[in-house]
């Protein structure tokens, strides 16, 4: 059971963000609420200090600016010196997604921005930022009430630390904001501030940050005509630390181009306009977003700071980038939320009652059966008696309705409903059918316990004989080893115990069975011992270690997997080729293209072609192999089967 719009985003929760954010402009947003128009923020900063200079191009009164400041440097300004920009954006992301279609959303901002040079020390420049009259504009039918996050971090003052390159160091946001806040105003001024050093020049390649981590821009500097001002481009080129984990393939286009001046000592004028594309595999889903900036400094002023401005060099600092910042518990919380009052005053048995009548309905809405399973997940997640009150509703309930409640047991994931479950499995007194649910609805567990990590573990290693229930355990078993975290089995990790079983599942001729553990595992460490057996004469054996290494990334495993291109028996050919579908990479497209191409057999060409089917965008390689195959591969069937693809791609 699963749903696009609500049980993916949550448990992806941090994907989506890297996802989304990775224009640089917004984190997560769910909207959600009533539709409302324009949301107004009163100026929040003070008004300049009368006789400041606020004339456009004009210094600072006092600044004490010379010429060798305006030649060493473009992040120059004194202390003191106050910018006043005015700024206007628009962003919109969509989330693709086969089975659930295409989700637009974004909005339009516009802003009053005050960037002031607050302190200097040792290489370094401590600023200020603030913004006034800001207006959000919801865009794609989206409610006003979904800004109202955003809107409330833009009222507090926020400080930056920055290298004399302008390189971001560091932030310090106000208390009190939330990881969504800090990481919108982290992406707001990552897209104002570009790095350029004293002596750069021409074009160069360098690391930076915005909200969604860190990535390689390309950046090229051009001197003005005016001998003051000088322009530099930045080309983001590719993330290398993203929001998830791991990087997901994305792809960026557009620049962004920063107008500098020497004589004011640091940016004049800023324009984004900037497209990015990134697929989540493990999801299906496809992100594109879009973001256009453009700022332009509208008056200069001089001011002093205070002592506490200065104070804060030896306060916590919150990181330059914000892909470590906790997006997945920021949705989570506000899912309780939501699910805390939409659940208040039912109970379990009207849940199920509404649940037993859709599903006995005529024409199913499957839907608002979806819908009905989560809210019994959540009565398991808010209120801890739930669990033991569905074992004792599920004993003799008819089957579908008992699975479902079996499985939301597994997919709430709590420390009762896990005891639950375990307990279900080792039941005499229940049927085969339940212990069996219950040990299926444990392949959802996001993180398990130690209990159910130990009895697994018992189980496999009293079994006589690694067969139903047990072969299910040892699967199990390697689903759960990745997301144990701490939790240990005799002192060991799951990962290691599953590996510890080698001997009995050779000695019982279940090496396959293992294999596919260890595939469901799909870590790093899975490699050498799938790589090991791809050699074993047994050409099952053989297939299963090329399965083993559908999850593992790596550019070994993929050198793996192209060895097994080349194996004598096409079952194994066929195992090496899924697992490469499964990759997702230019690097395992290419092989799959081989494959497809050149494999003798009908069916390992069609796994192929299903391989190639996400990659077949117009004018790709993917999509050539397809059209070919359509018209000239010699098997009718496969003829077909392309041309099937070909439609739906």
């Amino acid at each position: 059971m699963s749903d696009f719009h609500t049980t993916s985003f949550r448990r992806a929760g941090a994907l989506l963000a890297g996802a989304i954010t990775v224009c640089g402009l917004l984190a997560w947003v769910a909207w959600d609420g009533d539709a409302g128009t324009t949301i107004h923020v009163e100026p929040i900063a003070e008004t300049p200090q009368s006789g400041a200079s606020a004339e456009l191009g004009t210094t600072p009164v006092g600044s004490g600016r010379n010429e060798t400041d305006q030649r060493t440097g473009f992040y120059t300004a004194p202390v003191g010196t106050v910018l006043g920009y005015e700024f206007d954006s628009s962003f919109e992301y969509a989330l693709i997604h086969p089975e659930g279609g295409r989700h637009a959303s974004g909005f339009g901002m516009r802003a009053a921005l005050d960037v002031a040079v607050a302190d200097r020390r040792d290489e370094e420049i401590l600023v200020e930022v603030a913004l006034r009259d800001v207006v959000v504009q919801p865009g794609n039918g989206q409610p006003a009430s979904a800004a109202q996050n955003l809107v409330a971090a833009a009222q507090r003052p926020f400080h930056v630390r920055l290298g004399t390159d302008g390189g971001v160091l560091g932030y310090r946001f106000a208390d009190g904001l939330d990881v969504e806040q800090r990481n919108f105003l982290r992406g707001l001024f990552a897209a104002y501030m570009h790095k350029v050093a004293p002596d750069a020049e021409g074009t160069w390649e360098a690391k930076d940050v915005d909200a969604a981590g860190e990535f390689i821009a390309r950046f090229t500097l051009e001197a003005g005509a005016d001998g003051d001002t000088a322009q530099v481009t930045r080309k983001k080129l590719r993330y290398e630390v993203l929001t998830s984990d791991q990087v997901q393939e994305h792809s960026i286009h557009g620049h962004s181009r920063a107008t500098l001046s020497r004589g004011i000592g640091w940016l004049a004028a800023v324009a984004m306009d900037e497209r990015t594309g990134m697929t989540i595999g493990e999801l299906g889903l496809r992100v594109e977003a879009s973001t256009v900036y453009k700022i332009e400094l509208r008056a200069q002023s001089a001011r002093p700071f205070d002592a506490a401005v200065v104070a804060l060099w030896d306060e916590p600092w919150q990181a330059a980038a914000g892909h470590s910042e906790d997006f997945m518990g920021l949705a989570e919380g506000r899912e309780r939320d939501k699910w805390r009052q939409r659940l208040e005053g039912q109970n379990l048995a009207g849940l199920v009652a509404e649940l037993q009548a859709l599903l006995a309905a005529k024409e199913r809405d499957t839907e608002a059966v979806h819908a009905a399973w989560l809210g019994i997940i959540w009565m398991v997640r808010l209120r801890p008696d739930t669990a033991g009150e569905i074992r004792g509703m599920v004993v003799g309930m008819e089957a579908e309705l008992a699975d479902m409640l079996v499985s939301a047991l597994g997919a709430a994931g709590t420390g009762g409903a896990q005891d639950v479950l375990a307990d279900m499995r080792h039941d005499p007194d229940l049927s085969v059918d339940l212990r069996r649910s219950a040990t299926i609805s444990m392949f959802q567990l996001a993180k398990p316990s130690e209990r159910v990590l130990t009895d697994l573990a018992r189980d496999i290693g009293r079994a006589g004989e690694l067969v139903g229930d047990d072969a299910m355990a040892v699967l199990l078993l390697g689903a759960l080893a990745p997301r144990a975290g701490e939790a240990r089995v005799g002192g060991q990790s799951a990962l290691d115990t599953l590996l510890g079983y080698e001997d009995k599942a050779s000695a019982q001729g279940r090496l396959d069975l293992w294999l596919n553990a260890l595939g469901n595992a799909g870590t790093p460490e899975v490699l050498p011992h799938a790589e090991r057996l791809t050699r074993h004469n047994d050409e099952m054996v053989r297939g299963a270690a090329y399965n083993a290494l559908r999850q593992v990334k790596t550019p070994r495993a993929l050198t793996v997997l192209q060895r097994g291109l080349s194996d004598p028996a096409p079952g194994v050919r066929a195992d090496a080729v899924a697992a490469l579908g499964e990759h997702r990479t230019p690097e395992a497209c290419a092989l799959l293209v081989r494959a497809a191409r050149d494999d003798a057999d009908p069916q390992v060409r069609q796994i192929a072609y299903r391989g190639l089917a996400p990659h077949a965008r117009p004018g790709t390689a993917a999509r050539q192999a397809l059209e070919h195959a359509a018209h000239n591969d010699p098997d009718p069937e496969t003829r077909e089967m392309a041309a099937r693809l070909l439609r739906g791609a």
